[in-house]
């Protein structure tokens, strides 16, 4: 894949463009390309060129897909292409460089419509531009079996509701046997016996699946590996939160560490097995890594 980065304005003449000779790359059907530019520079006249490029050498012009994030780029996208083609039939070429490239592509586009006789002028929706939860929908009712969704398959627009079925539907197996029932049941012990939470913590868990799942959905065998995955983090949670609490600590540190003395000689005998009993002889505060937790446990209202 090739990366281009535009910086020019569409209205410029092409001749004059610092990015010509990349924004004519582009447009080979047999190379990949990412372009990289700011509002207002053409990204949507290039991709309407390269699909105009595409449709002329296909049999078909469904065999070309263009996906987009929102139904208003969809729509944008497909209002161009269609607005190109009725120009490149009913008007002479433009004066304008990039206009003009569009108008070739187009009139190459019209001559294939005319050789297959797809009748795109009067059927716009066969421009196969789709957003992408149409597309993953489109998939779904097509392979119903496979993605085990049945056929009557639908994109929701309240996902909301959804999160909260599957997290009570979940909650349903604290009942059950088997280890998802154990699983559960020590979510509960973790959190108090307070389903309500857990209710409120997994629906917002599932609202940011993209985040996390492909660390979850993973192959037994690599279970050893993901276990490290998530020690690693939650190090790297402790060293942070460490780090911003020594900070604090900072201007009161020659305080805490002479109460920390008081206190743990105190607890050497009584509590050996207190966090602040281990804080005997401590120089100065801890360092902010997950070794040390235990001794910042030990400073005053550390443990709470």
């Amino acid at each position: 894949m090739t990366s281009i980065d535009s910086t020019d304005r569409p209205c410029v003449e092409q001749a004059m463009i610092p990015d010509a000779r990349e924004r004519a790359l582009v447009l080979d059907p047999h190379q990949s390309f990412a372009v990289s530019a700011p509002a207002g520079s053409g990204k949507t006249e290039l991709l309407t060129q390269r699909v105009l490029r595409l449709l002329a050498q296909v049999k078909k012009p469904e065999e070309i897909l263009a996906i987009t994030f929102t139904r208003k780029a969809a729509r944008e996208m497909q209002d161009r292409i269609v607005q190109a083609l009725f120009m490149a039939r009913d008007e002479p070429a433009p004066v304008a460089a990039h206009r003009k490239t569009t108008w070739t592509l187009a009139r190459n586009v019209l001559a294939q419509n005319d050789r297959q006789s797809w009748s795109l002028l009067e059927n716009t929706h066969r421009l196969n531009i789709k957003t992408i939860d149409s597309l993953c929908m489109q998939l779904a009712q097509r392979l119903p079996l496979l993605t085990g969704l049945g056929t009557n398959t639908l994109v929701s627009e309240q996902p909301e509701k959804l999160y909260e079925q599957a997290t009570r539907r979940l909650l349903e197996y604290l009942e059950a046997e088997g280890q998802l029932s154990r699983d559960m049941q020590l979510l509960l012990r973790h959190l108090d016996n307070n389903t309500a939470r857990i209710e409120t913590l997994l629906t917002k868990i599932l609202a940011n699946r993209d985040q996390w799942l492909r660390h979850v959905a993973v192959n037994r065998n690599t279970l050893s590996g993901f276990r490290d995955y998530l020690e690693s983090c939650l190090d790297t949670l402790i060293t942070e939160t460490l780090e911003k609490l020594r900070n604090r600590c900072q201007p009161f540190e020659r305080e805490l560490v002479s109460c920390l003395a008081f206190a743990s000689s105190n607890l050497q005998k009584e509590k050996p097995a207190s966090s602040i009993a281990h804080c005997v002889n401590l120089p100065g505060l801890p360092d902010s890594t997950p070794e040390q937790l235990n001794l910042w446990l030990g400073l005053p209202g550390g443990q709470g």
